[in-house]
């Protein structure tokens, strides 16, 4: 990195390649920096995402929680190409390395529910256990059909 102007007219914060030209080069916390804004960007975007769920819940009397909403506003900007995934792309792995954080307020919000699941606690586990069974055998059983139907199917994970 050149450090004063030099002859050839390179600036501090210059680098000159070895095919002669001169590039800007940016330090790493001025790189940092860039990352963070981006990112505070993307939360900020998604935030305002989440809230527009919840304020068309609340607008239009609507029996499903803004959250859910939310979510299926960001699944039709992103699968309509209004919004492109790669501008959520350098914020999303710090979400997802984090997920299990965010389903704490869940937990905490279920805790109001106490009497009901001391009321009905063995009718909600049974439905659980009994709708992820048909579900998890309901995909088997189609997977299993498309297979047999479409020749021998590769699987790759």
């Amino acid at each position: 990195m050149v450090t004063e102007r030099t002859a050839n007219g390179v600036e501090h914060g210059s680098q000159v390649r070895p095919d002669g030209r001169c590039v800007r080069v940016r330090s790493a916390p001025a790189i940092a920096l860039t990352k963070m804004l981006v990112i505070a960007l993307q939360w900020t975007a998604l935030v305002m995402i989440n809230w527009l769920g919840y304020s068309a819940a609340s607008a239009l009397h609507l029996p499903l929680p803004g959250n859910l909403i939310g979510m299926l506003l960001l699944l039709a900007l992103l699968s309509t190409g209004a919004v492109p995934a790669r501008w959520f792309k350098p914020g999303a792995p710090l979400l997802t390395r984090h997920l299990a954080f965010f389903f704490v307020p869940i937990t905490v919000g279920l805790m109001r529910f106490g009497g009901l699941f001391a009321r009905s606690g063995a009718a909600i586990l049974v439905t659980l256990v009994v709708s992820a069974a048909v579900g998890i055998f309901a995909s088997g059983f189609t997977s299993q059909a498309l297979g047999r139907q479409g020749g021998r199917a590769e699987v790759t994970t």
